[in-house]
């Protein structure tokens, strides 16, 4: 029967590429969390323009593109206010008032 010895060294080695590999699995852990924050950010951002490039058409008077607008950021983001609010404006200047008033309730109860 052979027995097999485990010198300091193999040991350490694999005590040292398991720390290695623990290091390497945290930054990337760290990496992600932090892509994903800035993704987040990201698409933050283009929400706020998106509903800033509609606010200006509201004013134009363009409130078919405006809607349009409001329509995909409150498809990605449906509790986004200031889009509800865009969207509660339209349905005022269209004479839709029930709908208008029910959103700005929806923004203020937000």
């Amino acid at each position: 029967m052979k027995v097999y010895r485990l010198s300091r060294t193999a040991i350490g080695g694999a005590m040292q590429r398991s720390k290695i590999r623990w290091f390497c699995r945290s930054v990337g852990r760290l990496y992600g969390t932090l892509l994903g924050v800035r993704l987040a950010a990201t698409r933050a951002i283009e929400l706020c323009l998106a509903v800033a490039k509609a606010r200006a058409e509201i004013s134009r008077g363009q409130l078919d593109g405006a809607e349009k607008t409001l329509w995909t950021v409150l498809s990605s983001d449906p509790n986004q206010p200031r889009g509800v609010d865009s969207v509660g404006i339209i349905r005022g200047r269209q004479k839709r008032y029930a709908e208008a008033e029910a959103l700005f309730r929806r923004v203020l109860s937000a």
